[in-house]
Parts: C-alpha cells; structure tokens; sequence
C-alpha cells in the first residue's frame, strides 16, 4: 500500500506540474533563491567539511560554495537526494528521491539533460575536477556555484523547499548536505 500511495503523491505532483506549465509557456520569470546551507557528519573518517556557505553574485542569483576533504580514496559513491517542498506549520511533503551512482554522474554517464548541463557547471567551479576516484588528503573546492535558472524546468511553481543529498559509500551513510531555500516569482 505505501507503494501506491507514492504512486498517486508522484502523479499528482506531476499533474500540477504539467497544469502550471500550460499556463506559465516557456519563459522563465523565477529566481531560485538559497537561503541556507548546512550539513551532518554521521561518520568520521571519510569527508571533512572545510567550508560550505551560500551567497549571492553580482547579479543576484544564488550560489555556494563547498569545501571537501577527502580522508581516503572513494571510488565508489552514492547520493540520494531527497526534495522536500515545505509547507504551513513546518510541515513537509518529499516529492523526489532519487539514488545516483555519484561516481558515473560525475564522469557524464547521466540520461537527463538538465542534471547533464548542471554537472558541466558544476565542474567548471571545482578545483581540482571531480572525478571517482576521489583522492584521499585532496581538498575539493566548489566556488560560488550558481543556482541559474536556465537550466531549470520552465515550469517551476513558487514554493519553499529543502534538498537534502545523503553521501554514502558502501551501504555507510557518511555524510548530509542540506540546502533550504524558496523559489520566487519576479514580474518584468
């Protein structure tokens, strides 16, 4: 039964998607705004977190920046990403979960077009590149990492939302990176 009530959740989410996006076309007038950053250690000896703090560039749009350190070889690593839509009285509904193989995402080996195009970006703002295996006592730096809407869906409702990716590697959940923050209409 739990089965088909996620089932139901995703074609409903996909409904009102599909409905919104009838009405909106294919501009995009929304700013994906980042308000916070945060994350949990679960298990030492894996990945430090030297830096993770988000901000705004010069014009306006939201990025972040994150500092890992790797403490030993990962050759294989899997995220689960968890979206929350948050609503009145602190309240959440999760309307995605996905588990990514992180090392063939990282080398390309993705089919959606929109996660291809934010990995391309996401590597141009890391240094050194991030490629499996990552390499132990090597400090991966994310700078100013945007959010650009661009490279969202056309059809994204207004909503405060929570993203959280579960890095694991081997069955061992190591690590939480938590992204809150709203996505807001803007009128020209």
């Amino acid at each position: 039964m739990p089965k088909l009530a996620e089932i139901v959740r995703t074609l409903m989410c996909c409904w009102i998607l599909v409905i919104y996006s009838a009405k909106t076309g294919a501009k995009r007038n929304y700013a994906i705004l980042l308000d916070r950053v945060n994350y949990t250690i679960h298990q030492q000896g894996f990945i430090g977190v030297e830096r993770f703090i988000c901000g705004r560039n010069r014009i306006g749009l939201s990025t972040f920046t994150l500092q890992l350190k790797m403490q030993q070889n990962i050759t294989n690593l899997q995220i689960r990403d968890n979206f929350y839509i948050l609503l009145e009285n602190n309240k959440t509904t999760n309307v995605i979960t996905e588990i990514t193989n992180a090392c063939d995402m990282l080398s390309g080996n993705y089919d959606s077009t929109i996660i291809k195009q934010n990995i391309i970006e996401l590597q141009q703002a890391t240094k050194p590149v991030l490629l499996c295996p990552l390499i132990e006592n090597t400090l991966y730096s994310i700078n100013n990492f945007t959010l650009r809407p661009s490279l969202k869906p056309s059809y994204l409702p207004v909503m405060d939302y929570m993203e959280k990716l579960e890095l694991s590697t081997n069955g061992v959940h190591y690590l939480d990176l938590i992204f809150e923050g709203r996505i807001k209409r803007f009128y020209k």
